[in-house]
Formats: structure tokens, sequence, C-alpha cells
């Protein structure tokens, strides 16, 4: 139960990060680094 609790946090934290454009720049920082 704990593993499935955590599991959907993750999840709505990441949906929720990727939303706004901060987030995504953030994300996209690491992955392509000019």
């Amino acid at each position: 139960m704990r593993d499935f609790r955590q599991v959907m946090w993750h999840e709505q934290q990441n949906h929720e990060a990727l939303e706004p454009e901060d987030s995504a720049q953030i994300i996209n920082f690491p992955k392509r680094p000019k």
C-alpha cells in the first residue's frame, strides 16, 4: 500500500511539474546542456 501511494504521489508531482514551463525548462536543461 505504501509503494502504491508513493508511486501515485510521484506520478502526480511529475504531471504537475511537466505542466509549468519552469519545470519543463529545468528538466530539459540536464537533458540537453547548452
